[in-house]
């Protein structure tokens, strides 16, 4: 598992962008570091307008079987939105859950109990891994506790 913690600044997309990329299987290391820049992208939006003072946090985990999960979480309790289910082709914005949708082999996010969320995505590898594998348990189990 490896864990980084960012400011609430739009300088912290690029940052996290560049931290994952090495870490990550290549065959889905596109698909994923998109998924990720679109995360923590959101995360950045909604805590610059909370009131709470804490990071974000971007948890990264690949494990022996090829499961990657990508954890973001953000100060906020505001729910994702459902995805909507018409765009029109100039707008800049609205298209994230699409992404996830498209990109990830499975997405969510749950309210962490000391609050927050966290937002979560799965990809499957391919490759030959050599990390440890990530304990059984609920998905969100290290960044949403």
């Amino acid at each position: 598992m490896s864990y980084l913690k960012l400011p609430k600044s739009r300088k912290s997309v690029r940052t996290a962008r560049h931290w994952a990329a090495p870490l990550l299987p290549v065959d889905v290391r596109e698909a994923a570091v998109l998924v990720l820049s679109e995360l923590v992208t959101n995360a950045v939006a909604v805590g610059l307008g909370a009131r709470a003072p804490d990071a974000i946090e971007v948890e990264i985990t690949v494990d022996t079987s090829g499961q990657v999960s990508v954890h973001v979480t953000d100060p906020s309790d505001l729910a994702l939105p459902a995805p909507p289910s018409d765009v029109p082709v100039d707008d800049e914005s609205g298209r994230g859950l699409f992404l996830l949708d498209a990109l990830a082999d499975a997405h969510g996010w749950v309210r962490r109990a000391s609050g927050g969320k966290c937002v979560w995505a799965l990809f499957h590898s391919r490759g030959a891994l050599t990390v440890e594998p990530r304990p059984p348990g609920d998905i969100c189990l290290e960044c949403c506790a």
